[in-house]
């Protein structure tokens, strides 16, 4: 559904904090495709959840433009982030920290440069799943 986005991390935080009860985190390569990646998820969830309760809207806080766009639905906050942005604040580790736990999202996410399960996040750092040096996009910042 949401090929062009990388390194997708799904996180329950409802150890942590009162306000939701799941974090995602998703990366795509360049300003458009994070723009038309937010849309898409929150275009998927209105078709979805039409008529249904859901504490937040979805609408977009952030832009494309400043590295980072959340989209809260209430019970899920979905981060759609850059490389950079994503590396810097470290939303990952900062959930981590506070006691946010991993979900294993294998049976959902298939890498499609061998098609093979994404493995765990546990041995690499932030750094190495985002490989920012290699980012080809110049106005990122």
């Amino acid at each position: 559904m949401y090929e062009n986005c990388s390194d997708i991390v799904a996180m329950r935080v409802t150890q942590c904090t009162s306000l939701t009860s799941f974090v995602v985190i998703v990366c795509g390569t360049s300003r458009p495709q994070n723009q038309a990646i937010a849309n898409a998820i929150a275009k998927d969830v209105e078709e979805e959840y039409e008529g249904k309760r859901c504490l937040g809207k979805g609408v977009p806080e952030g832009t494309a433009d400043s590295g980072w766009i959340l989209l809260d639905f209430g019970e899920v906050m979905v981060h759609v982030m850059t490389p950079k942005s994503r590396l810097f604040y470290d939303m990952d580790g900062q959930w981590k920290e506070r006691g946010g736990q991993y979900m294993d999202l294998s049976d959902v996410l298939v890498d499609e440069s061998n098609m093979n399960v994404l493995e765990g996040l546990e041995g690499e750092s932030m750094k190495e799943r985002l490989d920012v040096e290699k980012e080809v996009d110049p106005f990122w910042s």
